[in-house]
């Protein structure tokens, strides 16, 4: 994998068009302020694309390994933290001192819309110095589970979950003040959805209707909240389907690759290989 250099400069927080595609205008449906998985989510933004991601550490994160490829261009990475639905702090990161690997099953030469590769699509970014207000994601590991993951994903089709992104949402509107008022609509950040089928690697999940998963939303987490109120990401957003085809573009059902079983492996031992270095 080709490695790339960072040190972390902050910036002025400007909010884009490129904000969470995935809306609800119920406020329960949101990740509350202060809650950590919120604080966990990250915009990651490389030239002109936007893709989401999920601290594994301060120094490491989690995201689709489809996102990966434009952000070896030589640009700059831009990292966005959250709390609860609002902007927190912006960083300017080049790269001189950081690394990236992807999931090594996963092939870029295929075609994006190839279903095979949705269980392999996972990268891990590690960055030389720490990201100063990420709080890092629980993952399945975190919950002392006797079940394997599938077993355990399984048993919780028909549940609802948290779905965070930051993809931008179909606006109708461009200009004047319509195009404001749909601006505006466009910045809330979370859902729920339910879960609806889970495989080898892969989780399947239906959003609730008027709400849908876009471009920018890809590497996003899936989450569910433990019985002890924690927020456990089981997932990393790959692939939405939109009318009759499967397109990385705005749809209702969507497939995650999952984050348990070999997958958690792989990026256990990613993330403790790049942080190691």
């Amino acid at each position: 994998m080709r490695a790339f250099h960072s040190f972390i400069i902050p910036l002025c927080l400007l909010i884009s068009t490129n904000t969470f595609a995935l809306h609800a205008n119920k406020r329960a449906n949101r990740l509350a302020q202060g809650d950590k998985a919120s604080q966990s989510i990250v915009k990651l933004i490389i030239g002109g694309a936007s893709c989401t991601g999920s601290f594994l550490s301060k120094r490491s994160i989690l995201t689709a390994a489809h996102c990966v490829p434009g952000w070896e261009t030589g640009d700059n990475l831009t990292i966005i933290t959250y709390d609860g639905s609002n902007p927190k702090q912006a960083y300017a990161v080049s790269w001189e001192n950081a690394q990236m690997e992807y999931h090594p099953s996963y092939n870029y030469l295929v075609a994006a819309n190839d279903l095979s590769q949705v269980k392999s699509d996972l990268a891990v970014i590690t960055l030389k110095n720490e990201v100063p207000d990420a709080r890092a994601v629980y993952l399945y590991d975190d919950l002392g589970q006797d079940k394997d993951f599938l077993e355990y994903a399984e048993s919780l089709v028909g549940s609802s979950v948290y779905l965070a992104g930051n993809g931008s949402r179909q606006r109708l509107f461009r200009r004047g003040l319509l195009a404001t008022y749909d601006f505006i609509k466009s910045l809330t950040k979370q859902t729920t959805a339910t879960l609806t089928e889970a495989t080898e690697g892969t989780l399947q999940f239906e959003t609730k209707r008027g709400t849908k998963v876009c471009q920018g939303d890809s590497g996003g987490p899936a989450f569910l909240r433990s019985k002890n109120g924690d927020m456990i990401q089981l997932g990393v957003v790959s692939i939405g389907y939109t009318g009759n085809l499967w397109a990385k573009n705005c749809g209702r059902t969507v497939l995650y690759a999952s984050v348990g079983g070999d997958n958690l492996e792989w990026i256990n031992e990613t993330q403790a290989k790049l942080e190691s270095r």
